[in-house]
């Protein structure tokens, strides 16, 4: 039961601090992008799935990265 509880902690810690982390993407988007390569602006859900997207390729093309750098 602990287990279940420290994963549960750590999804939620996890999701909270992409929620964070996705304030800043959001500003600087609407901000720069539009203006810069007439892109339209975007709402906060689309700036958490941005953030989410590049945590996943990060994670997924990282472990690649490194695993051919250790060989």
């Amino acid at each position: 039961m602990e287990e279940i509880k420290e994963i549960a902690i750590s999804i939620l810690a996890s999701a909270s601090a992409l929620a964070f982390i996705s304030m800043p993407v959001y500003f600087m988007w609407n901000w720069l992008i539009p203006n810069i390569f007439n892109l339209p602006y975007i709402d906060y859900i689309e700036a958490w799935g941005l953030m989410t997207f590049g945590v996943l390729l990060n994670s997924i093309f990282g472990l690649t990265v490194k695993s051919k750098k250790d060989k």
